[in-house]
């Protein structure tokens, strides 16, 4: 999984300057993250979000200073979106993923994190869940809603990739 970090991200890490990859024309749903670090109310939060969708995930970055904690918390992260968006009578397990590190690209994905940003902040700021940025539907993915978006690709994947249902769990 290719893992884009803008240099706020990267400072948080405490990661070196990390080389660009180009992104392919062909999205893939699940294969890249952009992350950026973003402050709200005054606090500090990472930004995931995932490249084909744009469904961005904000959490906490307090504490998550070095790759070990990052990837801990990102695999946790996923694994939580995996379970809490898809109804499912079969519990859900996925694989804890390797990640491939790079800059970030002035693409359609940073500015579509710009605009959750905004969003977020006029959440934050009424104490209303930024989770909600995910229900503003979003040109560049032909006016979809993020959270759909996602559920519908995660729904495939699940489908057909049946090798990320945990069977000892049925």
């Amino acid at each position: 999984m290719v893992i884009r970090l803008t240099t706020k991200a990267q400072q948080q890490l405490k990661l070196d300057k990390l080389p660009k990859l180009t992104t392919s024309d062909k999205k893939q749903f699940f294969t890249e993250w952009n992350i950026d670090v973003v402050h709200l109310n005054k606090k500090k939060y990472f930004m995931f979000t995932e490249n084909k969708t744009l469904f961005t995930i904000i959490q906490p970055a307090k504490g998550i200073n070095n790759r070990l904690l990052f990837e801990d918390y990102f695999n946790n992260i996923l694994q939580e979106s995996f379970t809490d968006l898809i109804d499912s009578s079969v519990p859900v397990s996925i694989n804890r993923f390797s990640f491939e590190y790079t800059g970030t690209e002035n693409n359609y994905v940073r500015r579509a994190q710009i605009d959750h940003l905004y969003h977020a902040k006029h959440l934050a700021e009424d104490h209303i869940n930024t989770f909600q940025i995910n229900r503003y539907p979003i040109a560049s993915i032909d006016f979809k809603f993020p959270v759909d978006y996602y559920i519908d690709e995660m729904s495939i994947l699940l489908k057909d990739y049946n090798v990320y249902f945990d069977k000892d769990k049925e």
